[in-house]
């Protein structure tokens, strides 16, 4: 999440009780349990906070931000949601600490009938984000594409589908093409051929792209072993096969930077839990 472009600070809208406020909606998206995400949440409030005094000089207060993280991983999310949570003694010290409370949405926690209400291509995003990294992904296929059956003529409905089957050739190993296909046909019958020559657009472009992904996925691993080899002499097995275990970039560019401020390899360790 990145806060170039704000609304203008003097837009509101109205609460239920018919009052005004300037609130400002901070969404994180999440494909795994991150601990110091409320740092990063911090951040990105202040950073929000200045560009609005960017825009207007003459503002004495500041909008409210609600921060909302967008969960879709496998593990379990046991971080404290409170900034409090990252601060030694906290309670000893909470008048001096900023503190503030985020909300998760964790989708594996909703139920498919529970994702599956408001505007279709919200639908699709959820029960795809839900499924992406689970082992049920290729029988949940017919029931992702049946919410856009009926918006499918429509262009925004069409684009929709089609960023689905882009992140879905992208960002997961748990189906091939042929399974897309098949429920493409299977969901959309007549129309699913119009879809897939973008499909099969978009896979001849991944199978370019995978060879280079896969090269700095390699680099990546071997740069967070090779800090810690550097700061801690040498790096156990148990902890070298796990960062190799891990292919999100955004990840481990993280555990890059961690490993170079961590003052042990167990506090390391933690992080690949």
């Amino acid at each position: 999440m990145s806060p170039n472009r704000i609304s203008n600070p003097h837009d509101s809208l109205r609460l239920k009780d018919g009052s005004k406020a300037s609130i400002y909606l901070l969404f994180e998206h999440k494909s795994y349990p991150e601990p110091l995400i409320s740092l990063d949440i911090l951040r990105y409030m202040v950073r929000i906070w200045d560009q609005w005094l960017k825009q207007d000089k003459s503002l004495k207060q500041l909008p409210s931000i609600i921060p909302l993280v967008l969960y879709h991983g496998g593990r379990e999310w046991n971080i404290s949601r409170d900034f409090s949570g990252l601060i030694t003694d906290s309670e000893k010290f909470k008048e001096f600490i900023p503190n503030f409370r985020y909300s998760l949405c964790d989708l594996s926690n909703y139920s498919d009938e529970e994702l599956k209400r408001g505007a279709a291509m919200l639908q699709g995003a959820f029960m795809t984000l839900k499924y992406s990294r689970s082992d049920r992904l290729l029988e949940k296929l017919p029931d992702i594409f049946d919410v856009f059956v009926e918006i499918i003529e429509t262009p925004s409905g069409l684009e929709a589908i089609k960023t689905v089957l882009h992140y879905l050739s992208k960002g997961t190993d748990k189906i091939k093409e042929e399974d897309l296909k098949h429920a493409l046909k299977e969901v959309f019958k007549d129309k699913g051929d119009d879809i897939m020559p973008t499909l099969a657009e978009k896979w001849m472009q991944q199978g370019v792209e995978q060879g280079i992904v896969q090269g700095m996925i390699k680099k990546s691993q071997d740069a967070v072993i090779d800090v810690l080899a550097t700061r801690f002499d040498s790096v156990p097995e148990p902890i070298s096969t796990a960062v190799k275990c891990i292919v999100e970039l955004k990840k481990l560019d993280d555990l890059h930077k961690r490993a170079i401020t961590v003052e042990s390899l167990s506090e390391f360790k933690q992080m690949l839990k």
